[in-house]
């Protein structure tokens, strides 16, 4: 890639609600279903459908890989969610390690 390009977010990313970005950070601390779901007072079942679209909107096949894409991306740091080039629909969320 040429000097001082940045790669562009994957379309996975442009896409992404709050709600998903706070599950996707809270995956990416290696919360399961039922954790998410106590924390953010919802069912596992509502979770368990959050997490499917995650996996799909970032083409991974399971939750490792979807926290690869999102480190790799830029868009998760070890602080929590950073901010890739062009995106401006998102709040950060922070993962206490």
């Amino acid at each position: 890639m040429p000097q001082g390009r940045e790669a562009a977010p994957e379309p996975g990313f442009q896409s992404l609600t709050d709600r998903e970005a706070n599950m996707l950070v809270l995956i990416a601390a290696g919360r399961t279903d039922r954790q998410i779901a106590a924390s953010l007072q919802l069912s596992e079942n509502t979770v368990s459908t959050y997490v499917t679209r995650l996996l799909v909107k970032f083409g991974a096949a399971n939750r490792a890989e979807l926290t690869a894409k999102a480190f790799v991306s830029g868009l998760l740091t070890g602080a929590g969610l950073g901010r890739p080039p062009a995106w401006s629909g998102i709040r950060s969320f922070v993962v206490h390690w």
